[in-house]
């Protein structure tokens, strides 16, 4: 174990309710003059705003607002803020929103009390000077900026992207309330969950050995997150779930889980890099396509730590190949990523049933569709369109059957099947033989319906990457 020093000096207010304590909380603090910061859209839209300057109202604090914080956020607003907060007298600030608002908010709070221009922070790294003290109200779960020491800052005029750190500008409060979170659109919350998810990998995988007291810390956090996010997504409105990703996504980047380790950070670097250089990607979703191909590219150095945090996070089971298992558990990652890509389909539609546990909705509507369309459908064209979507179930399975015979030798059956290539062969010719001979008319058929799935496929994409936007900030 490493050296270090730790500082933890938020007040966390936790639960249902929690934005209502602000103006109480922040009274009794001292607060004066709060200048309330925030993205916009759906922070407006859901009367938080009104409801946190109402509860800053009833404390008898003064306060005034600045929207308009943009994920990735610009140096350019920082400097409007920190402007506002020197000619109205400030005292602190208040973020209500994400990382993108809090990282805006603190780095306003820094600004406001220096004489230079705020940038000159994010390159010299100075730390003598004073912060305003800063309250957060979070409702996206995922940067931990709630209690964390960091600040990133985009500029887009030099076309940078750069973090500060300093233990002055952790937040006094944070007030979280997971009920805030439950409109938070899939992909969001998936980005926020890889985010998170990242935080834990850059302190668990560097160049110092093992740390039993901070790596099992990491490694319940890692499995905390993986049992969650398949809850969350599948129903947003799961208070328990969301409050344990809420809590787990501050513990990850408050610093305790990289106490005595030195930490990576370089795949940050990366991501800050590719966000600056176009600011409409998302952290989270360009930490899921850079983390796993740097763990390819470095696992080498040490190939049975990542073996280790395969079978300690995703049940790996060990082949007595170091090497393959850790490139299992590299493969474990990239899939568990990838459910960034879930929620083409309204949850609400995909509501899990409470008592049985199955997505009761979903199978409902699927089955009164599909008793509509047979009722007006004559049973050989139905008939032919299910021998057709069986035809490519079968050949699509028999190519993912060799390809993982082939990619994991050591698989038990049936993939260790001496003859399933053979199999797996035939299977593929036969299907594509039969299919080959279907009558021109059941291709058309199928090809219109493939048509009509791809185009509401696209629309409903089309719409959630719209909603995105809206609710990034």
């Amino acid at each position: 174990m490493e050296n270090f020093e730790f500082v933890s000096p938020t007040h966390f207010v936790f639960g249902r309710g929690a934005e209502e304590q602000v103006g109480e909380k922040l009274a009794a603090a001292g607060a004066k003059r709060v200048l309330v910061h925030f993205g916009g859209g759906s922070a407006v839209a859901s009367g938080l705003i009104d409801r946190v300057g109402a509860s800053l109202d009833a404390a008898g604090i003064e306060h005034l607002e600045l929207g308009g914080v943009r994920p990735n956020p610009e140096i350019t607003l920082v400097r409007e803020g920190v402007r506002l907060c020197k000619e109205a007298n400030v005292d602190w600030v208040l973020a209500v929103g994400g990382g993108s608002v809090i990282d805006s908010a603190k780095a306003i709070a820094n600004g406001a009390c220096v004489e230079g221009d705020v940038w000159e922070l994010f390159e010299t790294k100075a730390l003598d000077h004073d912060v305003l003290p800063i309250a957060v109200v979070l409702t996206i779960p995922a940067a931990g900026s709630e209690a964390s020491k960091n600040t990133v800052i985009s500029n887009d005029e030099l076309g940078r992207k750069t973090g500060y750190a300093n233990n002055a500008q952790r937040p006094k409060f944070a007030f979280m309330n997971p009920e805030l979170t439950f409109t938070l659109p899939p992909f969001q919350t998936a980005a926020g969950l890889t985010d998170m998810f990242c935080h834990l990998l850059e302190r668990f995988f560097d160049d110092v050995g093992a740390v039993p007291v901070t790596d099992n810390l990491n490694l319940s956090l890692m499995n905390t997150i993986r049992a969650e996010a398949p809850r969350v997504l599948a129903d947003p409105d799961n208070y328990d779930a969301r409050a344990n990703i809420m809590w787990a996504g501050m513990l990850c980047h408050q610093g305790l889980a990289g106490v005595g380790r030195h930490e990576d950070w370089a795949t940050h670097g990366l991501e800050h890099e590719l966000s600056a250089l176009n600011p409409a990607i998302t952290h989270g979703a360009g930490l899921a396509v850079m983390f796993p191909a740097w763990m390819e590219y470095v696992h080498t150095e040490n190939p049975a730590r990542f073996a280790f945090y395969g079978q300690a996070v995703f049940g790996l089971t060990p082949t007595g190949d170091v090497e393959a298992d850790a490139l299992s558990a590299i493969d474990e990652t990239r899939a568990f990523f990838a459910m960034s890509r879930d929620g083409l389909i309204p949850q609400s539609v995909c509501k899990i049933h409470p008592r049985f546990a199955t997505p009761h909705r979903i199978t409902i509507i699927v089955g009164i569709a599909v008793a509509i369309i047979s009722g007006f459908t004559p049973i050989n064209v139905i008939a032919e369109m299910c021998s057709v979507g069986t035809l490519f179930a079968f050949i699509i399975s028999s190519i993912g059957v060799m390809v993982m015979r082939r990619k994991y030798p050591d698989l038990p059956r049936p993939f260790r099947c001496p003859a399933i290539y053979v199999v797996g062969t035939l299977a593929i010719v036969s299907c594509g033989y039969i299919m080959y001979n279907l009558s021109s008319m059941t291709w058309e058929r199928f090809w219109v319906w493939s048509a009509l799935g791809i185009l509401i496929y696209f629309l409903y994409g089309y719409r959630h990457s719209r909603e995105n936007k809206e609710d990034a900030a």
